[in-house]
């Protein structure tokens, strides 16, 4: 899907960027470039959209921001404003004192309809009535409401006078109001309190008095409700409707404070320690607010938006927000008890835009829920996911089921009160992907793997970093939750990967990565690929440690569907599945049937209190959960001693043994006669194991083109009964076809054929396509060292299967070395060859011409400056050291040796010797040999050249051929032949397949 063009539609991101045009002289291209331009320039920028929004302030727009650091930038340390007065300003086009300003819905009375006049009254009268109470700037207040409009007059009417507001759920338990609360030191408490005749509201009411009784700050408590007050407070209790009766009519003129000056006071889920007690700046949650609102999300006066929150998640504060666009909001204090509850809501309001989490998109699609024919959703443009990790499965049950709209993935959090990436108006949204970042926010994918997922960091300043924890006086509590990490940014503690459209895609959080046999994986991968299985409702996975030196085993944690247990044939399914479509690593040890997931009251799924009940460690964030004894069943897991592996017997059936030793490699049971190793995950070291297992129980050898011959339990077992072994044969056919020309693969250097197949099965070429297995992996046959060699041994098997041409040749890495010389002698004895594709194949060093070692010097330095970009100078040093480096090494030629002895970035111990040495055999060959220049036509697919270690390949493969295609393919060397890239590798070779075809 292309980019729309930036005045596709008249959006006010259209309206800003013009804007900016015209104020700076600049003209953007696309919207990158302008991107880029709030993101470089962003003291520019945001002076600008202060400017462009109207915001009411008074004071110096200059400074922007005193600091190119994070930590310590302060913006517009000259402004002064009133967050209240500029949500509810009644000034100007869109502003009228009639336009709706909120609907709050409730599961037992009617709803309330407020004009934006009515509002800004009955603020202005509590806001009165408090000022009489003794409250003023810089005191602290503490709201207990559930999603009402009393909970947004309480808030704006603390906030207009200058107090700090910190808000809670009532439903939250009362150990995690206290231990919130009581960082806070709240002079008053503010509470909207239910019904007392049903069962529910006398709970929260008792829960409550438990709160405000250990709240020794407290001064008073204001109801802000009508109900009876609750028996045993202790403290002098104020109605919020006597304040207002006194106060009706009182000025709306409050008091403009400095731009920093704190608003909220925002607590951290719990799920990663204790809550953290954040302080927000007025100023800086206002402007990044209305920035997200109408430039991300075009809100205009015009517009209702409903988003499903409550008072202690930073999306009640965020949609509060929405009032300074003009918009209405919709509140709703009921819970959710169905797939139609918010859609119900959505459809009767007329809302514009919705917001909604993951988890109640999931519960629709599972419940095959579709709203009623006479549901109207015509208003509705625009929806919203955050809170999690938003699924394709979800968006496509929103296309089929309501509304042919995309879904905006937007991801933040409280600590910022706003977000790092979220929607936009002007450009188009790929699936469960967040379409931009934030404007104006540095926001990359740090350290980023093989597969482009990254640490979450911003490493320029923003308005909405929060002004600090409280009672952190130095800071230093501060500087160790977001600054201790990386050095000058703001580490978040998310995982992200950033696609080439500019979209990025969210992982989980960086504690809860899993480190299984040293490959790093993000759990929203092993969730994504369960979303095929029909009878999970949930799941987790997580990381047991099994001993001392930090090595572990992925346990998964499933909540099932009603009516469905964990049998062994389902067992057996999901890894089976959780191998075929991803790798064996994401194949669990064990799985475990639970009855609930471990759930903050915040409503966030807590990886870290069910990990460390799995590793028998304490649970440091319980009180945070609101369903703590769910924990219980995996402590008494973590108890039990783990079971041994399941091993084969020497003296049991031949076929009964291999499917003994499978499992116990595999970590898969029960493994059935006719599956098939390779859709069970296996890959090249497993069958390493099997042959060695094989080979200690049996006496015989059992060669790696045994497996590919033979990939089932059952033929694998006949195959082994027969006496004699094979001799070395390198073609292995990964995929089978029609009756067309096949197409021969060439191995990298390690000499795995099994690295291909991923390829091959997405290729979908409608041909038999083939790999070069490289020699060396049977005990008795010792690997290829020169490329002569493996080309004269690869030409045989090839000519076995096709005499005669036009050939089809690919080779990825170093094999596309061996496939340029394949091509080269066949084309010499006048065979026709019909493609010759190289997969980001890069000659050795001493190959390189002189553009191209310029090409990777100025490359490598452009990618280190952009490294350092908004960095301190103490950071240069470092980074400069490394990247003089990484030039001198490659100047002596040391890479390949390095490469050599290396193995798998992050994996405990040794390679087995079977691999290292056709690994070094490999790297000899290559060092060893020169190509010499042809007549052939070749096609390059070259991965993304920032991401590569190496010089551009066209600069060194144009020397030797007069006609080079070239195809750009998003992801690094390594990760291209890996999901997800591989799939637009695939895609872009089938596609020259195909034209070969048209060709002939």
């Amino acid at each position: 899907m292309s980019r729309l063009p930036l005045d596709a539609a008249g959006t006010q991101l259209t309206a800003f960027i013009r804007f900016c045009e015209r104020q700076t002289g600049r003209q953007f291209s696309d919207y990158a470039a302008f991107e880029h331009y709030c993101a470089t320039r962003y003291g520019e920028f945001w002076g600008l959209f202060l400017e462009w929004s109207q915001i009411l302030c008074e004071g110096s727009a200059t400074p922007v921001v005193t600091d190119t650091r994070c930590e310590f930038a302060t913006f517009f340390p000259g402004l002064h404003l009133n967050y209240a007065e500029n949500l509810l300003r009644i000034d100007g086009d869109g502003f009228e004192p009639a336009r709706p300003a909120l609907t709050s819905l409730h599961r037992d009375r009617p709803a309330e309809r407020w004009s934006r006049g009515e509002l800004r009254a009955r603020v202005s009268a509590l806001a009165a009535g408090l000022v009489e109470l003794g409250l003023g700037p810089g005191q602290r207040v503490a709201l207990a409401a559930n999603n009402t409009a009393a909970a947004v007059l309480g808030c704006l009417g603390a906030s207009a006078i200058g107090c700090s507001v910190s808000s809670g759920a009532l439903d939250v338990g009362a150990f995690a109001l206290i231990s919130r609360f009581a960082q806070v030191e709240p002079v008053l408490l503010l509470a909207d309190l239910p019904d007392p005749g049903t069962v529910a509201g006398r709970q929260q009411r008792e829960r409550f008095v438990e709160v405000a009784r250990a709240l020794p700050s407290l001064r008073g408590v204001l109801l802000l409700d009508d109900w009876e007050a609750p028996a045993g407070l202790g403290i002098p209790v104020h109605r919020a409707s006597a304040l207002l009766r006194r106060h009706a009519g009182a000025s709306a003129r409050w008091p403009r404070l400095p731009f920093n000056h704190p608003l909220f006071i925002l607590f951290t889920s719990g799920t990663t320690g204790p809550p953290k007690c954040l302080v927000h700046g007025a100023g800086g949650t206002l402007l990044e607010h209305v920035k997200e609102h109408r430039l991300h999300g075009d809100l205009r006066p015009s517009d209702k938006l409903f988003f499903h929150t409550s008072t202690g998640w930073m999306m009640w504060n965020w949609q509060l927000s929405a009032l300074a666009a003009g918009a209405e909001i919709v509140l709703n204090d009921s819970p959710v008890t169905g797939a139609d509850s918010l859609w119900h809501i959505a459809a009767q309001e007329r809302v514009t835009a919705f917001g909604t989490s993951p988890a109640y998109l999931r519960l629709c699609e599972q419940s095959a829920w579709a709203p009623p024919s006479d549901a109207d959703f015509s208003a509705l443009h625009s929806i919203y996911s955050t809170g999690s990790i938003l699924h394709p499965r979800q968006q496509e049950w929103v296309w089929r089921r309501v509304k042919q709209l995309p879904i905006q993935s937007i991801s933040g959090g409280t600590d910022i009160v706003g977000c790092f990436v979220l929607g936009n108006p002007n450009l188009p949204v790929f699936s469960a992907e967040c379409p931009c970042r934030s404007l104006g926010l540095d926001v990359r994918a740090l350290n980023a793997d093989a597969k482009g997922i990254g640490e979450l960091v911003c490493s320029n300043p923003f308005p909405s970093r929060p002004v600090g924890l409280l009672h952190d006086a130095d800071g230093s509590r501060f500087h160790a939750a977001y600054f201790a990490q990386n050095s000058g940014v703001w580490t978040h503690g998310d995982l992200i990967e950033f696609t080439a459209e500019g979209s990025a895609r969210m992982h989980g959080r960086c504690d809860g990565v899993l480190n299984i046999r040293g490959i790093r994986i993000g759990p929203a991968e092993i969730y994504g690929m369960l979303d095929e299985v029909p009878q999970i409702a949930d799941a987790m996975a997580i990381e047991q440690r099994t001993d001392d030196e930090g090595n572990g085993r992925l346990v998964l944690l499933l909540v099932l569907k009603q009516g469905c247990t964990l049998d062994r044939e389902l067992d057996a399914g999901i890894k089976r599945e959780l191998g075929r479509r991803g790798s064996p690593a994401h194949v669990p040890a064990v799985i475990l049937a639970v009855d609930q997931l471990p759930i903050t009251y915040s409503g966030k799924v807590s990886e870290r209190s069910a990990r460390d009940a799995l590793n028998g460690h304490p649970v440091t964030n319980s009180g945070a959960l609101r369903n703590p004894e769910c924990l219980e069943p995996l402590k008494a897991f973590a108890a039990q001693e783990p079971p041994a592996a399941p091993a084969a017997a020497a003296g049991a059936d031949l076929q009964q043994l291999v499917t003994g030793v499978w499992e116990s490699v595999l970590g898969l049971s029960p493994i059935r006669p006719a599956d098939n190793y390779f859709d069970l995950g296996g890959d090249s070291l497993r069958a390493l194991r099997v042959m060695a297992e094989i080979k200690r129980l049996t006496g015989r050898d059992a060669s790696m083109k045994l497996l590919w011959d033979a990939p089932t339990v059952a033929d694998y077992s006949a195959a082994l009964s027969r006496p004699a072994r094979a001799p070395y044969q390198p073609l292995v056919l990964l995929e089978p076809g029609a009756d067309k020309t096949p197409l021969f693969m060439v191995h990298g250097v390690g000499g795995s054929a099994m690295e291909l197949l991923p390829l091959a099965r997405r290729l979908r070429a409608d041909r038999p396509v083939y790999a070069l297995q490289g020699r060396g992996f049977d005990a008795d046959d010792a690997p290829h060292t020169r490329v002569d060699d493996m080309v004269r041994d690869y030409l045989i098997a090839v000519r076995s299967v096709q005499p005669h041409g036009p050939y089809l040749l690919a080779g990825y890495s170093f094999g596309g070395l061996v496939a340029y010389e394949m091509g080269r002698r066949l084309a010499a004895t006048g065979e026709k060859i019909a493609l010759l594709a190289l997969l980001d194949t890069c000659l050795p060093e001493r190959h390189w011409s002189r553009a191209a070692w310029v090409e990777y010097f100025f490359r490598r330095l452009r990618c280190g400056l952009r490294e350092l970009r908004g960095r301190p100078l103490r950071d240069w040093v470092p980074l400069c050291l490394k990247l003089a480096s990484a030039l001198i090494q490659r100047l002596q030629r040391r890479r390949f040796s390095a490469e050599l002895l290396a193995g798998k970035p992050g994996e405990p111990g040794a390679l087995p010797e079977q691999v290292l040495r056709v690994r070094r055999a490999g790297f000899a060959a290559a060092l060893a040999h020169t190509p010499r220049p042809s007549t052939l036509s070749l096609t390059l697919f070259r991965s993304d050249l920032d991401a590569s270690h190496a010089c551009d390949p066209a600069l060194v493969w144009r020397r030797l051929v007069p006609t080079l295609d070239i195809y750009d393919v998003p992801g690094t060397h390594a990760n291209m032949i890996l999901s997800p890239q591989v799939d637009l590798l695939a895609g872009c070779l089938g596609q020259r397949l195909r034209d070969v075809q048209r060709a002939a």
